[in-house]
């Protein structure tokens, strides 16, 4: 039986990635799973934004949106990027459409003191199914709208791990512009085997910051909600996304950042595996 497989691209990572996009698609597809992508968009929306003289504040790495700059973002995701994606990966051989996210897809939870910046209060499964009758990408714009109608901005990690865990997905992997999770970014001191209990730990003693701080998040929700493993790997390396998506490489090192939820790691620290940083 086919299972979801939800990819992350990061914002920053931009057309160079497409490759390992549309390779990654295949990967999924070839087991006979099916993929979901979700993509962010934040150096664009900047770039916009600024063209419009307005500035907004990141706050723990979310983007502050006013209702000012909902259709100034609202048209970088889903009349430019979202449609620029399918067309690559379609160029690539690789079958793929398009489904915005404040389309009946993703419910809007509002946050606090964020204006219309949002987290996810439901996925509505019923919008997305017809998308996967056929062995396709199908490529997910992350903003939501609210009972109103209202269209609020979502972080594209928030949403990814919400449809992950409305999906009950076998994987989660965020494609991003750095090669994992680092323990210590000024020393090179990155976490290949990790688990819950300690990214929560880091989190809490503020040893993250910026973009991080979501993706963090972001792989602790889906975790907590019965994803077996979650990765974080560089989006423009092939090598780490086939480690990630099936357990191979080129290399005998691994190539990212690998998440379980802590219970899963006993099991294998049991096994003779233990915790190791690159």
């Amino acid at each position: 039986m086919s299972q979801i497989v939800v990819l992350k691209i990061g914002g920053s990572l931009g057309n160079q990635t497409m490759d390992v996009l549309a390779h990654a698609v295949r990967l999924v597809l070839d087991q006979q799973d099916l993929p979901l992508v979700v993509h962010g968009g934040g150096p664009r929306i900047s770039q916009a934004l600024q063209r419009a003289n307005l500035e907004l504040p990141f706050v723990q790495g979310q983007r502050l949106t006013t209702a000012e700059a909902v259709p100034i973002v609202q048209r970088v995701l889903e009349q430019e990027i979202s449609g620029e994606i399918v067309c690559e990966l379609r160029k690539r051989g690789v079958l793929a459409t398009g489904l915005f996210g404040s389309g009946g897809l993703l419910q809007a939870q509002p946050l606090p003191n964020m204006e219309r910046t949002a987290g996810i209060a439901h996925v509505h499964l019923s919008v997305l199914w017809p998308f996967l009758s056929a062995l396709q990408a199908v490529v997910i714009t992350p903003m939501a709208a609210d009972d109103l109608g209202q269209v609020y901005n979502v972080n594209a990690d928030t949403a990814a791990a919400a449809i992950a865990a409305a999906t009950s997905a076998a994987k989660f992997v965020l494609l991003t512009d750095v090669p994992g999770i680092y323990a210590d970014y000024s020393h090179g001191d990155m976490l290949t085997d990790t688990n819950s209990g300690e990214l929560q730990d880091m989190l809490r003693q503020g040893r993250f910051a910026h973009g991080m701080i979501p993706k963090v998040q972001a792989v602790l929700s889906a975790l907590g909600s019965g994803i077996p493993e979650c990765f974080v790997v560089h989006g423009g390396d092939s090598d780490a996304v086939t480690w990630a998506l099936t357990g191979e490489a080129q290399v005998a090192f691994k190539r990212g950042t690998r998440i379980r939820w802590q219970s899963d790691l006993h099991q294998f620290e049991g096994a003779g595996a233990k915790k190791s940083h690159a």
